[in-house]
C-alpha cells in the first residue's frame, strides 16, 4: 500500500512540475513577445518646460523638401558675405576654410556676394546646383551664372541643424565650351 501511495505523490509531483513548468513557459514566451512589440514602437518623448507636452518625432529620413532647403541654406553659409548662421552648422571643416580664405579675398578687394539658388537636380550621388553669383562693389552689381555640384552626408538632428545633414563638397561645373 505504501509503494502505491509513494508512487501516486510522485506521478502527482511529477505533473503538477509539469503543469507549472509549462505555465511559466508560456507566460515567459507571452512576456518575450510583448517586449519585442513594445521595443519596436517610437519612444514617447516629453518636452518639459512651463506647459509639458508630447514633442513630435521626426525619422532620421531626410525628406526631398528638407534637401532642398538644406543645400540652399549651406549654398548661402559657404558663398554669402553677410553671414546669417555659423557656416560650422552645415559645412565641413574643409569648405569652412576655404570660404574663409575667399572671404577674407574678397573683402580686401571691397566685393560682396550673395548666391541665389534656381534649382537643384540629383544626379547619380551629387546634385547639380543651378545657382545665380551676385557681385557688388559699391552700388555696381552684376549676377553671374554658377553652376554646382554638391555632395551632403547625414549627421545627427539638432537644435541648431535639424536637417540633419552637412554639405561635405562643393565644386564649380567647368564650362567646356568656354574653357571655364
Amino acid at each position: 500500500m505504501k509503494s502505491f501511495q509513494q508512487n501516486a505523490l510522485n506521478m502527482i509531483q511529477k505533473s503538477s512540475l509539469q503543469i507549472a513548468l509549462t505555465i511559466m513557459s508560456v507566460t515567459a514566451s507571452a512576456l518575450g513577445i510583448m517586449n519585442v512589440f513594445s521595443s519596436m514602437k517610437d519612444p514617447l518623448i516629453i518636452e518639459r518646460g512651463c506647459d509639458s507636452k508630447i514633442a513630435e518625432i521626426q525619422s532620421s529620413s531626410q525628406t526631398k523638401e528638407e534637401i532642398e532647403n538644406f543645400i540652399k541654406i549651406a549654398l548661402s553659409s559657404r558663398f554669402d558675405s553677410d553671414l546669417k548662421n555659423d557656416p560650422a552648422l552645415y559645412l565641413m571643416e574643409n569648405l569652412q576654410i576655404v570660404r574663409n580664405k575667399e572671404q577674407v579675398e574678397l573683402k580686401n578687394k571691397g566685393i560682396d556676394q550673395r548666391v541665389i539658388v534656381r534649382s537643384i537636380k540629383f544626379d547619380q550621388s551629387k546634385y547639380i546646383v543651378e545657382a545665380d553669383r551676385l557681385i557688388s562693389i559699391g552700388k555696381i552689381r552684376t549676377a553671374v551664372p554658377l553652376d554646382l555640384i554638391v555632395d551632403i552626408s547625414s549627421k545627427v538632428r539638432s537644435v541648431s541643424n535639424p536637417y540633419g545633414l552637412i554639405l561635405t563638397y562643393v565644386d564649380q561645373i567647368k564650362d567646356e565650351q568656354n574653357g571655364k
